[in-house]
């Protein structure tokens, strides 16, 4: 059976964790706590709440993280579950909304109901079915749980308001927020269409008494906004609207079957959140985002709002307790001045029992820093996109993806001989896209190529599928576009327009002209890349990661020991690998499986030699390789010599150098090539040398 988490690691740990919550939980308005991923500081401080009897809300990421936090509650501290309540969103609780087709079909009420709530329309305070509604009953009966565990999403809605979420019968909740401090509610600007216009050209008719229309299209909306908000204030009345000859026809072909009212309801909210987004951007020192055109870019026009602003802005009474391995540091400093109370904790790498290697792969003389662009790169070199059948475009071809093919039979071999189970997970893009809108799913590849253990970016976040796997190999980096970091460039009162920003990149320095925004974009990289890195982890337990893709340099300190590996090609885009640097793969693994399953010691130099050796070039690493092996061999011929000669096949073989050395020949050929023992006289020799030294 495979080593586990080492139990006194383990107990280690959580005593640390449980002694700092101890010290500081429910005594500080705002703690941070930075120890890194996998540690289990969010299930220690949800425990911590429940053993002090104080209740609890957890703020997450997504509902199939509240679900495996509900389930290792209920699992590992075994919380009565009659005290834990894991918050169902509306979709999946309004009771008209869990009606299916057949028990709608003809009900009027009922479609046009669905319909409202689909479009945004706040159906509840005219519903019918409150009796029979989950949704309300969650919103009645959640005071009386201990946790509450609920998608972040909610900070941003009326819910934040709610007092009988952040209550337990009248008993303040502590909050906890998990994982990324830095991530923004973002409201879109709602382009309005030739529908919408006409309408808004109606009622402006209406308002002003002028015939003569306001608009054309949404360029004129902003710039016309200030006048647009004079009007709104005394803008005519629905009924007004609806008895001038309002069509609902255009809009039932928009949003379906519903009243009157209901569609102006949905028309006048896209004009206020549109003008709200407007105050929003132009209250900022950045300009107002435009085109190359110098037409507005719509696809900027966005409300940004910290989820942990909002909490703070609205829950200042309540302890907020912040779990974030990689916090950004102006984020930080901004809830620092926010607060009177601020106290940061952690778990710090010194403090770790260090068991694992990491192998970083090295091309042209240096460690890969891998991105999407390159593996794009070396795929055009590979192919022809003038006539393709290959679904994969020589993805599985490159020397990136048949490294992790390899890596994956050497180890189901060495299951196979040993009876082990040892596992191997990747984790690289989850797909490669071309401006000729070619596709290569990369998931789907590696699954057919036997892979088995695969998360992408964009999906690893509190992920637990390469738990088990003794080697993980990562793929390439997680970077996103710079645009994803320009809101909260925004949000921070940057200065520059997007197109500013990316203009001042410097391909040489590889970073940006605004020291701010080169902030988020690394910090970007570097959180996401801690997360990956920390995915099977190697600070908990005896593991192996590869990289190939760019490393935060912290992070080598959670890792006993750190190697360069080199791979090369059988020869140029030959999709095989040369068999030297298999040799070297399956050493390196071997051995270190022998080490995690049958706690077998292996010394650094090993692995050093071993890595030393893959960096050589490729006829030197051959020759180098060979005589390894020759040497290998004869230390084989010579113990299997030893044991011929021996008293006990004394009468077998005379005891005569040269009986044991026919017989070796016989039925040891291959052995024997590979020593290269040709004559008996140097057979004689070697043998002799080795009695010696041992």
């Amino acid at each position: 059976m495979a080593m586990g988490i080492k139990e006194d690691n383990w107990k280690k740990i959580n005593f640390e964790l449980d002694k700092l919550n101890k010290k500081y939980l429910h005594k500080h308005s705002v703690i941070l706590n930075t120890s890194p991923p996998r540690v289990g500081k969010t299930i220690n401080t949800i425990s911590r709440h429940i053993d002090d009897n104080v209740p609890v809300i957890v703020f997450v990421d997504n509902e199939k993280q509240s679900k495996d936090l509900y389930n290792k509650l209920i699992g590992t501290i075994r919380v009565d579950g009659e005290r834990l309540y894991y918050w169902r969103n509306k979709a999946s609780s309004c009771y008209i909304m869990q009606l299916s087709e057949e028990e709608t079909e003809n009900n009027e009420y009922i479609i046009n109901a669905k319909s409202e709530i689909n479009e945004g329309v706040n159906h509840c305070k005219k519903c019918f079915y409150h009796k029979d509604c989950y949704w309300k009953w969650q919103r009645r009966n959640v005071k009386e749980y201990d946790v509450v565990l609920m998608n972040k999403h909610n900070i941003g809605t009326v819910l934040i308001d709610d007092d009988e979420l952040f209550y337990r019968n009248g008993e303040r909740r502590s909050i906890i927020y998990d994982e990324e401090i830095d991530k923004p509610q973002l409201t879109d600007y709602k382009q309005l269409d030739d529908v919408d216009i006409e309408l808004f050209n109606k009622v402006y008719s209406l308002t002003s008494g002028f015939p003569d229309n306001l608009i054309i299209n949404n360029n004129d909306f902003i710039n016309k906004i200030d006048l647009i908000k004079e009007m709104l204030k005394v803008r005519a009345t629905d009924a007004e609207i609806i008895s001038s000859g309002f069509d609902s026809s255009k809009y039932s072909k928009k949003y379906g079957n519903l009243d009157e009212k209901a569609y102006l309801e949905l028309f006048f909210n896209k004009i206020r959140v549109n003008i709200e987004i407007y105050d929003y951007l132009d209250k900022k020192p950045a300009p107002l985002p435009k085109k190359e055109d110098k037409s507005y870019d719509f696809d900027q026009f966005k409300l940004e709002k910290l989820f942990i602003d909002i909490l703070i802005d609205k829950r200042s009474e309540h302890n907020i307790i912040l779990l974030d391995a990689t916090p950004l540091k102006i984020i930080v400093d901004r809830i620092k001045d926010k607060v009177d109370d601020f106290k940061e904790i952690g778990v710090s790498a010194d403090f770790f029992e260090k068991q694992s290697l990491m192998f970083r792969i090295e091309r042209k003389g240096g460690y890969v820093k891998n991105s999407r662009m390159s593996v794009k790169t070396r795929i055009r070199k590979n192919i022809s996109f003038e006539n393709i059948y290959d679904k994969n475009l020589g993805l599985d071809k490159d020397i990136s993806y048949i490294t992790a093919f390899k890596i994956n039979e050497l180890i189901k071999e060495y299951n196979r001989i040993n009876g082990k189970n040892a596992k191997y997970g990747v984790v690289t893009y989850g797909s490669i896209r071309f401006k000729n809108n070619l596709v290569i799913d990369v998931v789907r590849m590696l699954k057919e190529n036997g892979i088995e253990n695969i998360l992408y970016y964009g999906n690893y976040r509190g992920r637990s599928n390469l738990n088990e796997c003794e080697v993980i190999h990562v793929i390439g980096t997680d970077l996103h576009d710079s645009s994803a970091s320009y809101n909260l460039y925004r949000y921070l009162d940057g200065e520059k327009s997007l197109q500013e920003l990316k203009k001042s990149y410097n391909l040489e320095k590889h970073e940006f002209g605004d020291v701010l925004f080169d902030e988020l974009v690394k910090h970007q990289r570097n959180s996401g890349m801690e997360q990956i890195i920390f995915r099977n982890m190697p600070h908990m337990k005896k593991r192996i990661v590869i990289i190939e893709g760019y490393l935060p340099p912290h992070l080598e300190e959670y890792f006993k020991y750190t190697f360069p590996l080199k791979v090369y090609e059988e020869f140029p885009n030959s999709g095989t690998i040369a068999n030297p640097s298999k040799k070297i793969i399956k050493e390196i693994i071997n051995k270190f499986l022998d080490s995690v399953y049958y706690n077998k010691k292996i010394e650094e130099d090993f692995y050093n030699s071993f890595s030393q050796l893959s960096c050589e070039p490729k006829q030197k690493l051959n020759i180098k390789l060979e005589k390894i092996d020759k040497e290998e061999a004869r230390k084989e011929v010579m113990t299997l010599t030893k044991k011929y000669l021996s008293p006990k096949n004394k009468r077998k073989y005379k005891r005569l150098p040269k009986g044991a050395f026919d017989n070796l020949n016989e039925n040891y050929t291959n052995l024997m090539k590979k020593a290269k023992i040709k004559s008996l006289g140097r057979f004689r020799e070697l043998y002799r040398d080795f009695i010696e030294n041992k």
